[in-house]
């Protein structure tokens, strides 16, 4: 019985990083596309925009990856 709720606080434990592993891809990507929309700049800040696309679907993949992987 011990196991079973030590198993389950584990993976309590785990989905609650979700949200902070999220927000530390995107804002990185966020933050690299403003880098680079200082040091080439363009009128629509697409280096922002286009990096920080790129990092919502990163992380969105790593997330599948790592549930998928809790799941087995």
């Amino acid at each position: 019985m011990d196991k079973q709720k030590n198993n389950k606080a584990r993976r309590f434990l785990r989905l609650t990083s979700i949200p902070f592993e999220m927000f530390i891809i995107i804002f990185g990507g966020f933050k690299l596309g403003m880098w680079l929309d200082k040091k080439y700049p363009n009128e629509n800040q697409l280096y922002t925009l286009i990096v920080t696309l790129v990092a919502v679907f990163l992380a969105m993949a790593y997330i599948a990856r790592k549930v998928q992987k809790m799941s087995k």
